[in-house]
């Protein structure tokens, strides 16, 4: 479990992230929500490691405020950003293997290719092998970073220690069955191997159908977190969101009722 305990962190004067205390469990999706310049995504740099707050205590499986190189960080954890920016020509696959990078020394190339070969089927790019990952539309390049994604947990799996799945907006480009394809392909990776995971979706009724508890971020302070049915209500909403409650009552008639 990933556990912040009164996270503080701020970018010159502007703070952004203000006394935010949660946990990241393994085993579950857990979702973050809330509107632009919540500090959403800072909220996941931190979790993840690639941002070290300002004041607050971090709990990464009972190891206090670990400060571990890039290495053993890619052994715990892996990030999917919205998208990667290329200067260089590289075909999927091989973009696919670099998720493999920190476990070079313990693998062979056979186990590697049978690994990055499992991520492509489970994403269903098998028509994209050999392409250029530049020539691909948003979409099929969001896919090919969820593979990689995979592939870096399946290096891994051998290992003692908890891994976790840090998904920003993995969503965003995707079509609708697109989205649903992705977040089953997560649910169905907490559920074979336990990781943790969480994703910032700004879609309330994925958040719904898909997380098993819901972070509501609103200015940098959490509005309220827990399971997903105790969270989503309309009165919680309104807040986060500054919208009337009425406006959710109709997005979740059973959860209002």
């Amino acid at each position: 479990m990933i556990e912040l305990s009164n996270i503080h962190f701020s970018r010159g004067d502007k703070q952004i992230l203000q006394g935010v205390s949660l946990q990241v469990p393994e085993h579950q999706l857990t979702v973050i929500l809330g509107p632009n310049g919540a500090g959403k995504s800072t909220l996941l740099e931190v979790l993840s490691g690639q941002l070290k707050p300002n004041d607050g205590e971090i709990l990464w499986d009972g190891i206090k405020n670990p400060s571990w190189n890039a290495n053993t960080l890619a052994q715990r954890r892996t990030v999917m950003s919205q998208k990667i920016q290329l200067n260089f020509s590289i075909q999927i696959q091989q973009l696919i293997e670099m998720g493999c990078y920190a476990a070079y020394q313990e693998t062979s190339g056979a186990e590697r290719e049978s690994i990055v070969n499992y991520a492509i089927d489970k994403m269903k790019l098998v028509e994209f092998v050999g392409r250029d990952y530049a020539t691909l539309s948003g979409g099929e390049q969001q896919r090919v970073l969820m593979a990689k994604c995979i592939a870096q947990l399946e290096c891994h799996y051998w290992r003692k220690h908890h891994q976790y799945l840090f998904l920003d907006e993995a969503t965003a480009g995707l079509d609708i069955k697109q989205k649903h394809q992705l977040l089953r392909t997560v649910s169905s990776i907490i559920r074979r191997r336990g990781i943790g995971a969480l994703a910032i979706l700004h879609d309330l009724q994925l958040a719904a159908e898909y997380a098993d508890q819901i972070i509501l971020l609103r200015k940098g302070r959490i509005v309220r977190s827990g399971p997903t049915v105790e969270v989503l209500t309309p009165d919680s909403l309104s807040q986060t969101f500054d919208l009337p409650a009425t406006h959710f009552e109709a997005l979740f008639p059973k959860i209002s009722a």
